[in-house]
């Protein structure tokens, strides 16, 4: 977890920063911050949206999973992924800025084919239209946390490879985030700000 008072220090320090970046976007800039379980995802996102000033759009599979009254189906994964997918479009036409999910349809491919052996091609027509801009790849760095949803605490590093070699097949650009604490929070934005310099040739 990013203590406040750090988060807020780090925040503050990049504020000039923060300024040239919303003068700089020319549309609206999706990133996806994938990994296995229990490694931050969450925390980060809701992190980087306020170090960005920007909105995140959290994990829709984690409440859809937690407010059914019995085990899930594969018509359940079905609608989150169209739940997902819903979620994706509503930043399709908006204005200029920047928005983080909380995991993508990378996460729910893996999920139908680890569990069920198929993937819908529905699933696959919109993986292919490469909807996000960068990743970053959570890396299984901290402790898993049991919690009753979660259900592959002893396999990260077989679905971190996983994920990996599908954002690889996309051809999106992405990177790796590691370090505890607030360290993960300054790693995770100085790969967004390398990315952004690179694609919109900021601060040169």
């Amino acid at each position: 977890m990013i203590e406040t008072a750090k988060l807020q220090q780090i925040i503050k320090s990049d504020k000039l920063q923060q300024m040239i970046i919303k003068t700089k976007l020319q549309q609206m800039l999706k990133i996806a911050v994938i990994g296995p379980e229990s490694t931050g995802k969450t925390g980060l996102c809701r992190a980087l949206a306020l170090h960005y000033d920007c909105v995140w759009e959290p994990e829709l599979a984690r409440g859809y999973i937690e407010n059914l009254s019995r085990e899930y189906t594969r018509a359940d994964v079905e609608e989150i992924a169209r739940l997902q997918i819903e979620q994706e479009k509503k930043y399709e036409t908006a204005d200029a800025g920047m928005v983080f999910f909380d995991t993508d349809l990378i996460i729910t491919k893996v999920w139908f084919q680890h569990k069920y052996h198929t993937v819908p091609s529905f699933v696959e027509k919109r993986l292919c239209s490469r909807f996000f801009d960068f990743y970053l790849l959570s890396m299984p760095d901290i402790p898993w946390e049991y919690d009753p949803v979660r259900e592959n605490g002893d396999k990260r590093e077989f679905f971190l490879d996983w994920y990996e070699r599908e954002v690889r097949a996309l051809g999106t650009p992405y990177e790796k985030v590691q370090g505890i604490g607030d360290k993960r929070l300054q790693n995770a934005v100085k790969a967004v700000d390398e990315f952004l310099m690179r694609k919109y040739k900021y601060f040169g």
